[in-house]
């Protein structure tokens, strides 16, 4: 159920939830049932992803409504 909600939210700004839901599940610290495992990247390619992902996600908001 938690997954389901969690996928829903990342589908509403257009993202891919196989693609993103391992880095929102760990900058989160969300427990999903082993929905979304970590990824195994080093530690500054896992940076480099998650600032990405995140300004991405900026970035679709702000094509939503006004950021």
């Amino acid at each position: 159920m938690r997954d389901e909600k969690f996928r829903a939210i990342v589908q509403r700004y257009g993202e891919h939830p196989s693609e993103v839901g391992p880095i929102y599940a760990e900058l989160l610290s969300l427990d999903l049932g082993g929905a979304f495992k970590p990824l195994d990247l080093s530690p500054q390619h896992r940076k480099e992803l998650s600032v990405h992902t995140l300004a991405n996600r900026v970035l679709l908001a702000a094509k939503i409504a006004p950021a």
